[in-house]
């Protein structure tokens, strides 16, 4: 069975042809329209006895739809960046719920947790998925993760060897597969935008943390840190009991056991994604179990994907990993 799927063209606009240009624009420049405020509730669920995360609710009718879908956001983000919005937009507008998952801290959350999140965090979403399940009552769920949170949903997928019949498929949209060639990545010359974008954004909710939980947030360690490597190494790591960042790595990644997957599972990426190499996703590919699926495009960028306005025309509109989304809860779902 091949490891790729078909789909609609995808074909960048010339004034977003670079996969810079993708990630930018969608990053800093695009606001989708808002939500609307009818039939939305916050949710604040368990992740365990220490632990909260605030979970928002949009439902598309009056009554719990036949499907939700659950959105997990990617590093440093929240439920109402702009990629979380449009895409529960489009699902909401197809007879779909949408639980947009805020990770530990994120989202104005820092009281509720503790700790913080971290890439290898896939019990949180396990839970908010549980609850969903038990607590909502819905029997079809579909769980979507962005970069970082894409790489919770498909640690969880490997773990979940025997998963429960609500849970019908997961799809990730630009994941991390080689959590230390990722890291290393973005210390590149041409990406350290991007790293002193998410760095300086990490500092400061460590320290918005410390004004809350001074007790498991020290100083000392932020005078060794200088890089998102640093901060993995002299805080994530040990925070969560891995002796660096190389252990933490080694220990998370999820590259090497997607032959693990039992459920449908859909990765979506684009060749010039400047965040997550592509050469990470190629060297396990062959090791991916059958029910892995990838949707690669040469274009597009990192968590963006905005499509040329003639490939559109062929598509739903111009937002292409959304469409894929959509185009897989239909799949995996009765009544989607």
């Amino acid at each position: 069975m091949s490891a790729f799927a078909a789909a609609p063209p995808f074909s960048a606009p010339l004034w977003l042809k670079t996969g810079h240009l993708q990630t930018a624009y969608t990053g800093l420049f695009w606001t989708p329209p808002p939500l609307p405020a009818l039939m939305r509730c916050d949710i604040p669920v368990d992740a365990d006895n220490q632990n909260q995360v605030r979970c928002l609710l949009n439902r598309s009718h009056d009554r719990p739809a036949a499907v939700l879908v659950i959105l997990v956001h990617g590093l440093e983000g929240h439920a109402e960046v702009p990629y979380m919005l449009s895409t529960a937009r489009k699902l909401l507008s197809q007879g779909l719920d949408v639980l947009r998952m805020n990770l530990r801290g994120c989202g104005q959350t820092q009281h509720l947790s503790r700790t913080s999140y971290h890439a290898g965090l896939s019990g949180d979403v396990r839970a908010v998925a549980e609850y969903a399940a038990a607590q909502l009552g819905y029997e079809q769920i579909v769980l979507a993760g962005y970069s970082l949170g894409g790489h919770q949903v498909l640690k969880l997928a490997t773990e979940w060897t025997s998963p429960p019949a609500w849970l019908k498929g997961l799809c990730a949209v630009s994941p991390p597969l080689d959590l230390a060639h990722t890291s290393h990545n973005l210390l590149r010359l041409e990406n350290r935008g991007y790293e002193r974008y998410f760095f300086r954004l990490m500092l400061a909710s460590y320290r918005a943390r410390r004004r809350l939980w001074p007790e498991v947030t020290p100083l000392e360690p932020l005078a060794r840190v200088h890089s998102l490597l640093d901060f993995d190494q002299y805080i994530t790591g040990p925070q969560f009991g891995y002796r660096d960042a190389q252990d933490y790595y080694t220990q998370n990644s999820v590259g090497p056991h997607l032959g693990k997957i039992t459920l449908p599972v859909q990765i979506i990426l684009a060749q010039d994604d400047p965040i997550v190499p592509f050469s990470s996703h190629q060297a396990v590919m062959g090791q991916a179990a059958p029910s892995v699926r990838w949707l690669l495009s040469r274009e597009g960028g990192h968590v963006a994907f905005v499509n040329s306005p003639l490939a559109a025309k062929q598509d739903r509109d111009a937002m292409w990993s959304e469409n894929r989304l959509l185009d897989f809860v239909a799949g995996v779902c009765e009544a989607a």
